[in-house]
Formats: C-alpha cells, sequence, structure tokens
C-alpha cells in the first residue's frame, strides 16, 4: 500500500513538472471571424472576349446580305408578296416560335416562300440569323425594296416582342436594348416600300 501512494506521489510529481508544449498555430485558420486569404493564390478568370464592335457589325452586314441573296425576285405583271419578321426580345424563345408559326400560318395562304427575311434576337442564332436591331430592320426593310416592285407588290411585317409606349421594344443578345418606335417603323416601311402590311 506504501509503495502504491509512493508511487501516485512520483506520478503526480512528474505531471507538474512535465511543460505542456503549445501548438504551433501560425498556420491554422480561425474557427470564426474572417479568414485570411493573403496567401492563398486564386486563379484568375478571365471574362468572356467579345469581338469588336466593328467586327459584330460586319457580322451582321454578312448574314443580313445572305437573308436578301435567298430572296426570290418579283415576277412582272404579278403581286408578290414579301415579309419580314422581327423576333424581338432575347430572353424569350416565345417570339421567335411565335414569328415562325406566323409565317407558317401565312404561307398556306400566300406565296411567301423564299420571300422572308428573319431578325431574330436569340443567343441560339446569333451565328445563323441577323439580329433585330433597328439597324437591321432598316436595311432589311430597304433591302426588301430593291428586290420587289413597289407598284405591284405588298410587304408583310410580322412582329413579336415586348411593348411599351415608346414603342416596339428589342433586347439583342448580350442585353442591349432598344425602341423601334411607330415613327421609326412607319417611316422605313413606307420611304422604301410603299404598300406594307403590319
Amino acid at each position: 500500500m506504501i509503495a502504491l501512494w509512493a508511487a501516485l506521489f512520483v506520478a503526480k510529481g512528474l505531471c507538474r513538472m512535465r511543460r505542456v508544449r503549445r501548438p504551433d498555430l501560425r498556420f491554422a485558420a480561425p474557427m470564426h471571424g474572417n479568414i485570411s486569404t493573403q496567401n492563398i493564390s486564386r486563379p484568375s478568370r478571365r471574362p468572356r472576349s467579345r469581338p469588336p464592335a466593328r467586327a459584330r457589325c460586319h457580322a451582321q452586314e454578312v448574314l443580313l446580305r445572305a437573308e436578301v441573296a435567298r430572296l426570290v425576285p418579283q415576277q412582272k405583271g404579278s403581286t408578290d408578296i414579301y415579309a419580314i419578321g422581327v423576333a424581338g426580345w432575347s430572353d424569350l424563345d416565345v417570339f421567335v416560335k411565335e414569328i415562325d408559326g406566323a409565317f407558317e400560318a401565312i404561307a398556306q395562304i400566300l406565296p411567301i416562300r423564299d420571300r422572308t427575311i428573319r431578325l431574330v434576337n436569340s443567343p441560339e442564332t446569333v451565328e445563323s440569323d441577323p439580329h433585330a436591331s433597328r439597324r437591321n430592320f432598316a436595311a432589311a426593310v430597304h433591302a426588301v425594296a430593291q428586290v420587289m416592285d413597289r407598284d405591284e407588290d405588298v410587304l408583310l411585317l410580322v412582329m413579336s416582342s415586348h411593348g411599351t409606349a415608346a414603342g416596339f421594344s428589342l433586347q439583342l443578345p448580350g442585353g442591349t436594348t432598344q425602341v423601334l418606335t411607330p415613327h421609326e417603323s412607319k417611316r422605313s416601311s413606307t420611304r422604301k416600300a410603299s404598300r406594307t402590311v403590319s
């Protein structure tokens, strides 16, 4: 029994004399508060590059010229029907579906096959269809007027988008917004194509 107490006494004394080594917390992150990121390297994120405005404008001209080149020339002595479809709002594909459905329905009644131009704002058709912008609208009307006979033929405008009191709303791919006013639409169409139905 005496030996047991002596052993306990010695062990207790050793525990008191033992130096506890403090942990090295220099590289430990705190449990609460802001974590320092001074020494943490993160891969840099480069913003997605967009082609220069000049290149984008040229690409749009090429797409619009391709649309115009597919138009069938008008036939002298007959009333030919041409149509321009405008799907104005990029965030919603319902407007594209509406002009496509309208063209399909009109084609069952009127001979508009190969006489249509689509101006579409959609991220899905950036490289295939010209945008529905104010500039492209005016250019498309002008181009169709060069093909049709303004004394004999008719131009249909099929337009679908949001609208405000100011006019027909356009949202291009990328988020840029424009407004095509009624006055601007009428001026572009009546100056170029004398008979226009919208």
